[in-house]
C-alpha cells in the first residue's frame, strides 16, 4: 500500500475477478521444484516453482530483487497495473 498508494491498492485488489489473475494453490509438487531452484530463500523458491509450474507470466512482489534468480519474471504491482492498464 506504501509503494503504490492507496486508490491503486484497492485497484489490485480487484484484479482477480476483473481481469482474471489467478491465484496459485502450492503443492507437494511445487516444493519439490522449489529444492531444484537456486534460491537464497526456500519460500521464495517454492513461489516461482508454483508460476513456473503452472507457466505464469509474472510473479507479483514487491519485493522484486529476492526474485533475480526465478525462472518466472518477477514485478512489483505498480509495474503490474500499468501493463494492464496499456492493454485495455
Amino acid at each position: 500500500r506504501q509503494t503504490i498508494g492507496a486508490v491503486d491498492a484497492k485497484e489490485f485488489v480487484k484484479l482477480p475477478r476483473q481481469r482474471g489473475v489467478k491465484f496459485l494453490p502450492f503443492t507437494q509438487k511445487e516444493a519439490a521444484g522449489a529444492l531444484g531452484l537456486n534460491f537464497h530463500n526456500q519460500e521464495d523458491a517454492c513461489v516461482a516453482a508454483g508460476a513456473l509450474r503452472e507457466n505464469r507470466n509474472y510473479i507479483v512482489t514487491r519485493n522484486v530483487r529476492d526474485f533475480s534468480r526465478s525462472p518466472v519474471a518477477a514485478l512489483r504491482p505498480a509495474t503490474l497495473l500499468r501493463k494492464l492498464k496499456a492493454h485495455c
